[in-house]
C-alpha cells in the first residue's frame, strides 16, 4: 500500500473539520456510521471509528476499497491488515454511503521500524489510504489529526506512548512537509532501516 505517502503532500491545509461524535440512531447515517457512530465530520465525509472492534462485514468494506484501488502489496494479508483499521472514512448518506478512505494503526516499537530506542517507547504506527478521486488537503488533515486525537484519548492498558508514520514517498521528505507536521505537533523521530523519515508525536 502506498499508505500515508499518497496524500500527505496535501497536509498543510488550514481548513477546520468538526468533531461531532454521533451515536447510533442520531441523524441521517449509512450502515457503517449507524452501527459505529461518527467521530469526526469533514465536509461530506465522516470518520467512522472501528478500532479494535471491527466486524467481518466492516473488514470486507475495507478490503473491497483496497482491492478496487489495487492498494495492497501482494505479500500483505488483507484480513490481518483490515483488522487493524482505526477509521473507515465514508461519503454519502444511507444507502449511498461509500467507503473512500481507511486509516489503520498497530502497536510496535521503534526497533520494529529499524530505529534506535526513543523516549516514547512503543508507538502506534499509522497507515492511511485515500481513494484517488477523494484526496484533498482537508480530508488528509482530518484523518491524520483525527487519528492522533482518537488514540491520544484512548484508555487501554499498556498503551503506547505516541503515534508515528513512516514516510514512503520523496514528497514526505520535503522541508514544507516537515513544517506541516510540526504545525500540528509532530516531529521527526529519526529514520527507519531503509532510510525513510519517521514522523511522530507523543501522547499528552
Amino acid at each position: 500500500m502506498r499508505q500515508l505517502s499518497v496524500f500527505l503532500d496535501h497536509f498543510a491545509s488550514q481548513h477546520a473539520c468538526i468533531n461531532a461524535y454521533v451515536t447510533e440512531g442520531k441523524g441521517r447515517m449509512g450502515l457503517l456510521a449507524g452501527h459505529y457512530g461518527i467521530y469526526r465530520r469533514c465536509g461530506d465525509y465522516a470518520l467512522v471509528p472501528v478500532f479494535e472492534r471491527t466486524t467481518a462485514w466492516a473488514r470486507r468494506r475495507v478490503i473491497g476499497l483496497w482491492e478496487a484501488c489495487h492498494a495492497l502489496p501482494v505479500d500483505v494479508n488483507a484480513e490481518e491488515r483490515a483488522a487493524q483499521t482505526l477509521f473507515i472514512v465514508t461519503r454519502g448518506e444511507n444507502e449511498d454511503e461509500e467507503a473512500v478512505a481507511v486509516a489503520t494503526a498497530y502497536a510496535g516499537t521503534p526497533q520494529h521500524a529499524g530505529m534506535a530506542e526513543t523516549p516514547t517507547g512503543s508507538l502506534y504506527f499509522l497507515r492511511v489510504f485515500i481513494r484517488p478521486g477523494d484526496r484533498s488537503q482537508q480530508l488528509a488533515r482530518a484523518i491524520v489529526s483525527g487519528s492522533y486525537d482518537y488514540l491520544n484519548a484512548l484508555e487501554t492498558p499498556d498503551k503506547p506512548g505516541g503515534i508515528a508514520a513512516i514516510a514512503q514517498n520523496n514528497k514526505l521528505e520535503s522541508a514544507a512537509l516537515r513544517r506541516a507536521f510540526r504545525g500540528i505537533g509532530w516531529e521527526v523521530l529519526g529514520r527507519d532501516a531503509v532510510g525513510s523519515t519517521v514522523y511522530g508525536r507523543a501522547f499528552t
